[in-house]
């Protein structure tokens, strides 16, 4: 049975590697190496969302794996999370190590080079790929469940890359043939080394004035908004704020706290009452000095990167106008070793302080489904629902017990 993750551990895809002169060793692919079957010069790909995740399947040497999209690498490598199924794909190793860096305080991950290998997409083909393959020992496999790996600048550096969360499908084109949404908020992004790029937006927390800032853009994270503190920036951390992990990465989990801020604008569209992440940069590096833009503020747009004019296009879906919202039951839940749901942290004044549970509780069913079963998405979506109550049944020292939630908003 899978490990699971809980409710309010957010994932955070940030990926930095370090030792940059492996991936010029390592890069032997050309422009011609990446090519769009069709005449027209498009290709359309399908996804699936895993909670605020992108998922692409990809064929490599026949088998298919299951790539989140990630922005957070301008190299064009694959970033692979070792497990059984990353074995199979019998990969040509390079005999090079590499240390990869991202989002948390831990040491970084260490990590293999394999490379030679052909990379199908629907309409798609990128051959003499290469990718960087993290050790089982990483733990991300575990970590990043549902998903093999990233893929970023494979797509990015090579494609006018369209997202569209209306029909789930992403629309790559050729750039020489790719013409502006007419109707589209034309954003410029800015790069600012090892892959990252930041957008200019306006943020006002509540009590505050606007504020001119320059996050980092990051497909990669749950997070709507994150900002950080101690900067030279001119802004209060909410009064109302929730100490919780912010995220999960390559280096460990971030704890922060989460509130909410006034509004978000960007370019002429303003989202307010925006779920918001309060860190230091130093435990998020690669994004700039600002902070960054996450998953939730961007699904609620179609997108269309251009990284050759450092040009990201928005257009409103129909999610535009959805309240943001956070965990609503006080629960952070982690995997025990069968992969049942353990309770691992209890918020004070959540409506899980006010019933019969605590920390190391097995979870076995939430409102009647085995908890195992349950995705860390689904059981996000549970407890997310505003004056609803979920029923839980739990184990403790081999006695099970029913126990009811009135969920709430916390923040």
């Amino acid at each position: 049975m899978k490990k699971r993750t809980g409710p309010t551990v957010a994932i955070q895809n940030l990926l930095i590697a370090v030792t940059c002169g492996a991936f010029a060793t390592a890069q032997t692919s050309t422009a011609d190496d990446y090519r769009i079957l069709s005449e027209t010069g498009t290709a359309t790909i399908p996804f699936k969302m895993l909670g605020d995740d992108i998922v692409l399947a990809v064929e490599i040497n026949g088998q298919e794996l299951h790539l989140g999209l990630d922005n957070g690498s301008v190299w064009d490598q694959l970033f692979l999370y070792g497990s059984p199924r990353i074995d199979a794909l019998d990969l040509e190793y390079d005999g090079m190590k590499v240390q990869v860096a991202g989002a948390g305080t831990g040491p970084m991950a260490t990590a293999d080079m394999a490379s030679g290998f052909t990379i199908k997409l629907p309409g798609v083909e990128l051959r003499n790929q290469s990718a960087i393959i993290a050790s089982a020992a990483s733990g991300l496999a575990d970590l990043f469940e549902g998903e093999d790996g990233a893929i970023s600048g494979s797509l990015f550096n090579h494609f006018i890359v369209r997202i569209d969360f209306d029909k789930m499908a992403i629309v790559l084109a050729e750039p020489e043939r790719f013409k502006a949404p007419a109707s589209a908020e034309a954003l410029t992004m800015t790069p600012i080394g090892m892959g990252a790029y930041t957008l200019p937006c306006t943020v006002q927390v509540v009590g505050g004035k606007p504020i001119a800032m320059n996050p980092g853009i990051d497909l990669g994270s749950i997070n709507p908004l994150l900002l950080f503190e101690g900067t030279d920036k001119d802004f209060a951390v909410p009064g109302k704020v929730i100490k919780t992990s912010l995220g999960a990465g390559v280096q460990g989990d971030v704890i922060g706290h989460v509130g909410r801020i006034k509004s978000l604008r960007l370019g002429r569209y303003t989202l307010t009452d925006v779920i918001t992440g309060f860190t230091r940069m130093e435990v998020w590096p690669g994004n700039g000095d600002d902070g960054l833009v996450g998953m939730p503020v961007f699904s609620r747009f179609h997108l269309t990167f251009d990284y050759g004019n450092e040009r990201l296009y928005l257009e409103p879906n129909r999610r535009f106008k959805n309240a943001f919202e956070f965990d609503m039951s006080g629960l952070r839940l982690k995997s025990s070793e069968d992969g049942s749901p353990v309770i691992a942290r209890i918020i004070p004044g959540s409506p899980a302080s006010e019933v019969d549970l605590k920390i190391g509780d097995v979870v076995l069913q939430i409102d009647g489904t085995a908890a195992g079963n349950l995705e860390r998405w689904d059981i996000t979506r549970l407890f997310r629902r505003t004056g609803e109550t979920v029923t839980l049944k739990i184990v403790r020292s081999d006695e099970e017990r029913e126990v009811k939630l009135k969920l709430r908003r916390l923040i």
